[in-house]
């Protein structure tokens, strides 16, 4: 079983973002979905924006890669940037 690599929470591209610099739909989604009464706070933005980034590797792999491996995901995430919610996510 190959483990995916990780994008780690609190260190750019994922570090903590202004809390009211997110989009009202995203908050309105966010706040929808939520099993408790909360709002996001600051690594909601952050941690939708390293999936993002995560999906368009998985798919990158995928095309170009051969397969979704560790190894070819690795290769897709280095250099690759997304334009997301908390600005331009970017994984070197």
């Amino acid at each position: 079983m190959s483990v995916l690599p990780g994008l780690p929470a609190g260190a750019p591209p994922c570090a903590a973002a202004d809390p009211d610099a997110r989009p009202a739909a995203f908050v309105a989604a966010y706040e929808g979905v939520t099993p408790f009464d909360e709002t996001p706070g600051p690594y909601a933005g952050p941690t939708y924006d390293a999936f993002a980034l995560l999906w368009l590797a998985l798919a990158q792999a995928e095309e170009t890669g051969g397969g979704i491996t560790r190894a070819t995901v690795q290769e897709a995430l280095r250099g690759l940037e997304y334009e997301g919610m908390t600005g331009t996510v970017f994984q070197p």
